[in-house]
């Protein structure tokens, strides 16, 4: 958008009105939107808590109305942003949200909504990002951010254009969840709920039947347009490895890791930093790298096999004892150490071979909806970036 104004977010949103529920509605039942409300996936609100005035906690100030834009500022890499729906109009947010309210004769507030999606709005934030451990950003800095800003109309034909084409890869998400659903149940139906291991399977420790559990690089390289895939919990948070979004790193820096940084084919992957137990298994030979946010496991092939492994660790049984085993205060993080004592259940290998057989049968449907995803991923994300460059 080379003939478009980048104009700064403070002259396009108006103020939001703050108050203090615990001093002005001591006794009513306040909805409150706290920072960890948003689905960073879907990008939107899917509940939020209701808590007596008196309750409230101190971040409980900022009163947001149907279209307001919510902009975490603390770990701005997530990017847990989202569009206030009118179900929760009047509600109250956290201050650890920076509240963009359009001026309606300025900006459009789906426009605004995918412009603080893009990569330029979250590397620039990352950038301006401050302390280590739990970086954030001010409500300053996300307002002194420029946006592109087209005429109204324009916006609007932009923004629809998005919507579109995010409802589409919205959908596809909706079939893949589906189909791992059916695979839970089917696991549950052949081996048994975990929880109560009610057809007495023999229990191992996880270690005893690793041949190899590590993480990848623990400094962040430089990236660039293009070269080696590095893959991180965001890219396994679907089942399957997104190449496609993943930000890539220099042949040579990828050449420097250690070779525990470099997955290999049959390998499974699970995210143990921030978001935990997402996983995924390495189907291809294809070159790339992990963060130190994933584990990187495979399993002893005569014990266990990957397709029944993998259920068992997307059972609620084992995402229950990773989550509630991660440490840490701003940052979960679960040790590899503590990993390995956890118990899994060893079936005989004919049923998990029959099992793997189902598995297949259900893969291959999860194949056709996991391309037509990608395809639609990509069309998105190239889409986001003509428009914003005014290309659309």
């Amino acid at each position: 958008m080379n003939d478009i104004q980048h104009i700064q977010l403070f002259e396009l949103v108006d103020n939001v009105r703050q108050w203090n529920p615990e001093r002005d509605a001591p006794k009513d039942i306040i909805e409150y939107i706290d920072i960890s409300a948003i689905d960073r996936n879907s990008k939107k609100i899917p509940a939020i808590t209701k808590i007596i005035g008196s309750e409230a906690p101190s971040r409980a100030r900022q009163l947001v109305k149907t279209e307001d834009i919510l902009v975490s500022t603390v770990r701005p890499n997530l990017n847990a942003v989202a569009q206030v729906t009118e179900e929760f109009n009047g509600a109250t947010a956290s201050t650890g949200y920076c509240v963009l309210r359009p001026k309606n004769d300025l900006l459009d507030s789906r426009y605004l909504f995918h412009w603080v999606r893009t990569p330029v709005f979250v590397d620039n934030m990352m950038l301006l990002a401050t302390g280590a451990s739990y970086p954030a950003v001010s409500d300053r800095i996300v307002k002194e951010s420029r946006i592109p800003l087209p005429p109204l109309a324009e916006q609007q034909r932009i923004a629809a254009i998005l919507d579109q084409a995010d409802a589409l890869r919205t959908k596809r998400r909706a079939a893949l969840a589906k189909l791992d659903t059916l695979l839970q149940a089917t696991f549950l139906d052949m081996f048994g709920d975990p929880v109560t291991n009610p057809m007495g399977w023999g229990l191992k420790n996880l270690g005893d039947v690793l041949k190899l559990i590590t993480y990848g690089l623990t400094v962040r390289p430089k990236y660039y347009d293009e070269g080696i895939p590095l893959i991180s919990a965001r890219e396994i948070r679907y089942g399957f490895i997104d190449f496609a979004s993943a930000p890539r790193i220099s042949f040579d820096d990828y050449q420097n890791l250690s070779d525990k940084g470099k997955p290999v084919q049959g390998d499974i992957l699970f995210s143990k930093t921030g978001t935990i137990g997402y996983c995924a298994e390495v189907k291809t030979n294809q070159t790339f790298a992990i963060t130190q946010n994933a584990a990187r496991m495979t399993f002893d092939q005569e014990i266990l096999v990957n397709p029944f492994t993998l259920a068992y660790l997307r059972s609620y049984y084992f995402q229950d004892i990773a989550i509630r085993n991660a440490k840490g205060n701003a940052v979960k993080d679960l040790q590899l150490g503590v990993m390995e004592r956890f118990p899994i259940y060893v079936p005989p290998l004919d049923l998990q071979n029959r099992f793997a057989n189902i598995v297949t049968k259900i893969v291959s449907m999860k194949q056709i909806h996991i391309s037509a995803f990608t395809y639609l991923n990509n069309l998105f994300h190239a889409l986001q970036q003509r428009a914003f460059q005014g290309e659309l």
